[in-house]
């Protein structure tokens, strides 16, 4: 069942991003897969969807190839340092993401600092919500 995702002051999503369900690791593999060829979508609303290190691995490899998506709101996913890894070497890439919401992940000080480091390298372009990560 797809259900709508709660209204939030941090992320936006669409009707085109309504993908608001347990996907887990397998779910995101094949949302990695759909993000390399779709070209429309603007906000993707994935948040407590247990997505996880290897989830947003397939996720960040879909988003290094795409060109539309502004906004990816990932909050209380347990991402961890693993994931933040996958996080950066996408934003280093990839220019069109603009805010990107990593509330209430495990990804401690190292992985904030991985994200950090590599929104330098994409210029600041993209505005980061790290709030509430535990260290890990």
């Amino acid at each position: 069942m797809i259900r709508r995702p709660p209204r939030s002051t941090h992320c936006i999503s669409s009707a085109a991003s309504d993908v608001y369900k347990r996907q887990g690791k397998e779910g995101s593999k094949s949302i990695g897969t759909a993000l390399v060829k779709n070209k429309t979508l603007k906000a993707l609303y994935l948040g407590m969807n247990e997505v996880e290190d290897e989830g947003v691995k397939s996720i960040s490899e879909g988003l290094v190839r795409n060109e539309g998506v502004e906004v990816l709101c990932l909050e209380k996913n347990g991402i961890g340092n693993e994931g933040a890894v996958s996080i950066g070497e996408m934003l280093r890439v990839n220019k069109r993401l603009r805010k990107l919401n990593l509330q209430d992940n495990e990804m401690g000080e190292k992985g904030t600092k991985i994200l950090y480091e590599a929104s330098k390298v994409n210029r600041g372009r993209v505005q980061l919500d790290l709030e509430r990560n535990s260290t890990r």
